[in-house]
């Protein structure tokens, strides 16, 4: 029984993920349109209470009902159609007073469609009521119950976005409307419930069932359906204050130093952004919590932000990492995407793109600006490689395939390309317009849905200018300039020429971008800064100094998202490496990567093994020496972490050296790299030896790396590590704790690393058959990373058995995120090899199985719907 009923449950977890393949073919084969458009409005809905009853949360299932306030915008408004997915419909009312009259409705298990008797009057409210029972639902409410081994009890979360808020109460899911919302959540007495805004009220004892107590919350701000928020769990709290608004921190019983660790700043951030914006953090709470089983890194509901497991740091994990780029990205959403929202998932990045953006100002104020000016430097570049003229998509599109496309496609890039591009227009306003604007842009939307011209005619109004031409080629058009400068100095008049050609491809349709360009030339103490307009294929700007300069930096503070490839004299790179600004220091430390003369080499060592230099341009260094692979550098970079541990203090720092030494295929390089795997105060400097050691072939690692595959650490990265370089060196030693860790019951983001390691070494020939199974058994797991993995590894495995499994679940896996996975793992294996009559009778038994699997799910589900309903 137990084994049947978790095979339903493998069926019935089908959650779909959030990146999903899009066809970029220009040709349109059925002549449809495929851009996505909001729905339409036909009610302005304004109110929702949830009255929720989990009598027993491990059974998966609750009780509820949904009652909407809502006025028609449209006349005469005979029928309401509301998202539903596999709910069970038991009523639907309209509500007048104390009386709710029965409405007729259709229900298909997607589309719940309710009929009003006559036209509903557009000048009055309508309350209407939907009482349900939600069993096991497929995505939008996840179940995290105790393994056997266990000490953890069941946690229940909800993730709305992008809309799955349907599969666990009926609602309009999009971001097309905003409504203040309540929640009303019966549950046993030992179990904690966090949902959006103010809690009201607990109600001890339950009046209806003794055993259990009610939250009462309530957010009085209205908002999009999909940040409406439920956690239900053992938890204990840690509450600061800001303002004297509470500022909670819930975890797992027995962890609040650690959530401390990861929390405390919260406040400070909330400070810092109300008093930048203008705009002070408008709810009457803000709480963060912690939960197993979490898809992604956090979630910004309205007031009430999960986050995953993981994001709960012990002092040995402050060492070397802090959290605060994903508290102050998740904070910085109760103004960008909860206060303000985007109306339509074509414009996401004025949620992800703004929430970065203000993630790294909060690093300008915690770390230095050189920090910020560090982080658009990676970033930047990462987006110029990324983002093609000639291919992907713009920052704003509407043909996806599916809701959560824009957010990740690969070239349009909404969270890095979107903060990108308000770090641009900050450069060029200069703080003090760049600021009043989002002011403006804030108070003139708040708590309302916006599109990307919103904003831009904030910032025109505010300053006078028009950004039609820099929002177009920003984030309606696809790609970023590449740029190929060359400068040039003329000793006869005294110029310096700095021409500039954009190399990218230019058409009608993708002409040469316009933007300004910031040039620094420097002789002696003198400095002078100078702007050049870009607006064609070829630019030329030319300047008359007093002298040749030693000094010239091509956009020196990293405010054009573009890609670079600068020609400069030798002299003048080492002497930006030197004092030049942060982005040209890393700039230089870029060019430099294949340059292994004496003087560059010097040069870089100089700042690694400064202490008061920033510890980006010395990780920088690091990897800049890493590349060289010459012998003395090697023993510079062993020097430097000293031989009984004592050399570089700072533990960021540590682990990019030991990344570097990593480089290095020498016997001496193992041994450090074997000193630094077996112990280091820092766990992540650990974790970074223990990799370097599979990718070298030098010196018997084996014992260390099982060893480390034993080892506890922060997010497991230690054992992740040890798992990997088991399967870098090929090591059959290493299916023994992969297999454990890829157990179900292990940690959830620990499990599809193992998986993956198993696809590599059960290619040994005598383990092949014996990985096949377990993986096979994992095609179907509850949890979506587990299952993407699983069929990842059947693509590396590259058995014909493999490609057996791949087929039949690519052609009917449970849903269309795993049938896709199945497919592209079929496509890694190349030309499949042909079936053989084994590997079609496997097939065939697959395709049975999940046909069987479905009708006991059916059976099942029909059953329990004919149970009686608890209250």
């Amino acid at each position: 029984m137990r084994t049947r009923c978790l095979l339903i449950l493998c069926l019935a977890l089908t959650i779909p993920a959030r990146v999903a393949a899009a066809a970029d073919s220009p040709d349109l084969p059925d002549g449809r349109d495929p851009s996505k458009y909001p729905p339409d409005t036909p009610v302005d809905f304004q109110h929702l209470l949830l009255d929720l009853t989990f009598a027993d949360p491990r059974s998966k299932s609750f009780t509820g009902r949904a009652t909407y306030t809502f006025r028609p915008v449209q006349p005469s408004v005979r029928r309401l159609v509301l998202d539903a997915v596999d709910l069970q419909i038991t009523r639907v009312t309209r509500d007048s007073g104390a009386q709710r009259d029965d409405l007729l409705y259709d229900y298909d298990g997607r589309h719940l469609l309710v009929h009003f008797p006559e036209p509903l009057p557009q000048d009055k409210d309508v309350a209407l009521s939907i009482d349900y029972r939600c069993i096991d639902p497929a995505a939008g409410m996840i179940f995290a119950l105790p393994e056997p081994d266990s000490t953890r009890g069941v946690v229940i979360h909800t993730q709305g976005e992008t809309e799955f808020a349907r599969y666990w109460f009926p609602c309009l899911d999009s971001p097309v409307d905003r409504l203040t919302t309540e929640t009303r959540v019966s549950v046993p007495r030992s179990i904690t419930v966090i949902s959006n805004g103010e809690l009201i009220e607990r109600i001890e004892p339950n009046p209806v069932a003794e055993k259990s107590v009610v939250w009462h919350y309530r957010q009085n701000v209205p908002h999009v359906v999909y940040l409406v928020s439920l956690v239900i769990g053992e938890f204990e709290c840690h509450t600061d204050t800001w303002r004297g608004i509470p500022v909670q921190y819930f975890y797992a019983p027995g962890r609040e130093r650690e959530a401390v660790n990861t929390y405390r700043r919260t406040p400070e951030m909330i400070e810092q952004f109300s008093t930048l914006l203008g705009v002070d953090y408008p709810y009457a709470k803000y709480s963060q919590v912690n939960v197993p089983l979490f898809e992604f890194g956090g979630m910004e509901n309205i007031s009430a932000t999960t986050m995953a497991e993981h994001a709960l740091l012990d002092d040995r994990a402050l060492l070397d990492t802090d959290l605060e780029g994903l508290v102050s990205h998740e904070l910085a959403h109760q103004w960008f995407g909860d206060l303000l929202t985007c109306r339509s998932w074509d414009h996401i990045w004025l949620n992800e793109g703004f929430a970065t953006f203000m993630a790294s100002v909060w690093t300008e104020h915690s770390k230095g600006r050189a920090e910020y000016d560090a982080e658009f430097w990676s970033r930047i570049n990462g987006v110029a490689a990324a983002d093609l003229t000639d291919s992907g998509k713009a920052l704003v599109f509407r043909d996806y395939a599916q809701a959560f496309e824009p957010f990740f496609h690969k070239g349009s890039l909404a969270y890095s390309k979107g903060s990108c591009l308000l770090h641009m227009l900050r450069h060029q306003l200069g703080d003090e317009l760049f600021w009043k604007a989002l002011h403006e842009y804030v108070t003139a939307h708040r708590a309302q849905l916006v599109e990307t011209d919103d904003l831009r005619a904030a910032f025109e109004r505010v300053t006078g200018r028009s950004f039609e031409q820099f929002f177009r080629q920003w984030a309606f058009r696809r790609g970023v300039p590449k740029l190929k400068v060359k400068y040039s100095w003329s000793d006869a008049d005294k110029l310096a020429e700095i021409s500039v050609t954009q190399t990218q491809p230019i058409s009608r349709e993708t002409p040469a971008f316009v933007l300004p360009l910031d040039v620094l030339f420097r002789t002696g103490d003198q400095a002078q800064r100078a702007t050049m307009q870009v607006d064609a294929k070829e630019s030329v700007y030319r300047k008359r100094l007093e002298s040749k300069p030693e000094l010239v930096c091509i956009d020196p503070d990293g405010g054009v998202l573009a890609g670079f490839d600068v020609d400069l004299p030798k002299p003048m790179w080492l002497e930006q490496l030197a004092d030049g600004p942060t982005v040209a220091r890393l700039r230089a430390m870029q060019h430099f990567r294949s340059d292994k003369s004496d003087d560059v080499v010097e040069a870089l060592l100089r700042i690694l093994n400064d202490p008061d230099a920033l510890w980006s341009l010395r990780n920088e260094c690091a990897a800049a020496l890493g590349e060289m692979q010459l012998p003395h550098v090697m023993q510079k970079l062993s020097d430097a972490l000293g031989s009984d541990g004592g050399g570089i203090a700072g533990a960021r720092v540590r682990r990019a050296i030991v990344d570097a030494l990593g480089r290095y295929e020498t016997p001496e390089a193992a041994e450090v790299l074997m000193q630094f795997a077996r112990s280091d105060p820092a766990y992540g400097v650990e974790a970074a030896a223990t990799a370097a050691l599979g990718r070298t072939v030098f010196g018997d690692v084996t014992d260390i790396l099982l060893a480390n595959a034993e080892k506890d650490s922060y997010n497991d990265e230690i054992r992740r590590a040890a798992l990997q370089a088991l399967a870098d060196r090929d090591l059959e030693a290493g299916i023994e704790p992969a297999l454990n860790y890829a157990a179900h019951g292990h940690y959830d983001r620990i499990r599809p690393d193992a998986i993956r390691v198993l696809g590599r070494l059960g290619r040994h020939k005598t383990q092949t058959d014996r990985v096949r199974r377990f993986l096979t058994g994992l095609i179907m797991d509850p949890e979506p990373r587990a299952r993407r993995a699983a069929l990842d590894a059947f693509g590396e495995l590259g058995a014909p058995q493999a490609a057996a499994v791949l087929r039949g679940v690519a052609d009917g896996g449970a849903d269309s995120a795993t049938r896709d996975t199945a497919r592209g793992a079929l496509g890694r294996l190349g030309a499949a090899p042909p079936d053989t009559p084994a590997a079609a009778a496997l097939r065939r038994e697959i395709g049975r199985l999940r046909d069987e699997f479905q009708k006991i799910q059916d059976r099942l589900k029909s059953a329990e719907s004919k149970l009686p309903t608890q209250e």
